[in-house]
């Protein structure tokens, strides 16, 4: 909103010496809003996308690899969007936007965090001999959380339980 005001200087005698109108241009407040993310994690090299909602002021998205960073420092993003897609991620990493709107102080969103699944490898497993028509083999690779396995096992032979885990 825009106020305009009067301003009559007058001397000790009460004679008007000046009348001059200002105009005073008051900002909204900005306001932070909140930022909305992937609820799932994602493959390292995977991106996700961010969403700002309920913000009022002009959007710097900012970005840390190392946690929370409380003091303002995060590195930006060069987006001013609400919607922002991320580069291809290999670590966890965590995003929140920093609002200024007009000449009102800046406001940041809570941080919000991507989750990059850490890669599979070292896959090792603990049969690997074995002589021929014996049964009850079993089979095993290291847990990673958040990961599917889908075991083939070569033509005659049969998985009799625990496909999709990291044990048959």
């Amino acid at each position: 909103n825009t106020y305009t005001g009067t301003l009559t200087v007058k001397n000790g005698n009460g004679c008007v010496s000046s009348t001059s109108t200002f105009t005073t241009k008051v900002d909204a407040p900005s306001v932070p809003g909140f930022v909305t993310g992937p609820t799932n994690p994602i493959c390292p090299g995977g991106t996700a996308t961010l969403n700002l909602t309920g913000s009022v002021g002009t959007i710097r998205w900012l970005y840390s690899t190392t946690g929370v960073n409380s003091d303002g420092s995060a590195p930006p993003i060069p987006s001013s969007l609400p919607t922002y897609v991320t580069q291809p991620l290999s670590v966890t990493t965590w995003f929140q936007a920093r609002l200024i709107n007009g000449s009102c102080p800046q406001v940041f969103t809570p941080w919000v965090a991507v989750t990059v699944l850490s890669p599979v490898s070292d896959i090792t497993f603990s049969a690997t001999t074995a002589c021929p028509n014996v049964a009850g083999l079993t089979y095993s690779v290291t847990l990673v959380p958040f990961t599917t396995y889908d075991w083939t096992v070569p033509d005659g032979w049969t998985i009799t339980s625990g496909q999709g885990t990291n044990i048959i």
